[in-house]
C-alpha cells in the first residue's frame, strides 16, 4: 500500500523535480521517477538527451527504445539494466557498474564504456562502431553479431566473451592494443 501510495506521490511531480530525482534517489526511488517519465514518454522524447545522471543507482532500469544520444551515466550503477534497441550515440558510461545489462540491438555508436564493469552484458546485434571500451570489464559479455568497427578495446578484460560473428574493421583496436586483421583469434582474448 505505501509502496503505490509512493508510485501516485511520484506521478504527480513536475519533470523536472522527477529528472533530479532519478539522478540522486535511492534505487527504488529512482525507478520511480524514471516510471513516472516514462508516462509522459519523457524517454522517447528527447528529454533525456545529454543529461547528467552521473553517479545514479537505476539498477534493473528499463529504457528499451529510449533516446537517451549523448546521456552521461559516469560512475552510475546500472546492474541488471535494459537499454534494448536504445538510442545511445555518444553516452558516457565510463566508470559505470553494468553487471548484466542488456544492450541487444542498441545504437551506441561513439559511446564510451572506459574503465566501466560489464561483466555477462549483452551486445547482440548492438552498433557499437567507434565506441571506447578501454579498461573494460567485459568478462563473460556477448558479441554475437555485433558491428565492432573503430571500437578500442585497449586493456580490456574479455575473459569469457561471446565474439561471433562480428564485424570489424583496420581501426577496431585489440586488447593488446594491436589492430584487427581477419586473421585474429579472438579465443586469444576470451579464454
Amino acid at each position: 500500500m505505501l509502496k503505490k501510495i509512493r508510485a501516485f506521490i511520484t506521478r504527480l511531480q513536475p519533470t523536472s523535480r522527477l529528472l533530479i530525482q532519478m539522478k540522486k534517489a535511492r534505487n527504488n526511488n529512482a525507478i520511480l521517477a524514471l516510471d513516472a517519465l516514462k508516462e509522459r514518454i519523457a524517454h522517447k522524447d528527447g528529454t533525456l538527451k545529454a543529461l547528467d545522471l552521473s553517479g545514479a543507482k537505476l539498477s534493473k532500469a528499463t529504457l528499451a527504445a529510449a533516446d537517451l544520444e549523448a546521456i552521461d551515466f559516469t560512475g552510475a550503477t546500472l546492474e541488471h539494466a535494459y537499454f534494448h534497441e536504445a538510442n545511445l550515440q555518444g553516452a558516457i558510461f565510463h566508470k559505470t557498474v553494468m553487471i548484466y545489462a542488456n544492450l541487444r540491438g542498441a545504437k551506441a555508436q561513439s559511446a564510451t564504456f572506459e574503465s566501466a564493469t560489464l561483466t555477462h552484458a549483452n551486445f547482440a546485434r548492438a552498433d557499437l562502431s567507434n565506441v571506447n571500451f578501454k579498461n573494460a570489464d567485459l568478462t563473460n559479455a556477448n558479441f554475437w553479431e555485433t558491428n565492432l568497427e573503430g571500437v578500442n578495446f585497449t586493456g580490456a578484460t574479455l575473459k569469457g566473451a561471446t565474439i561471433s560473428d562480428v564485424t570489424c574493421d583496420n581501426r577496431t583496436i585489440l586488447p593488446d592494443s594491436s589492430y584487427w586483421v581477419e586473421t585474429v583469434d579472438w579465443k586469444k582474448y576470451t579464454t
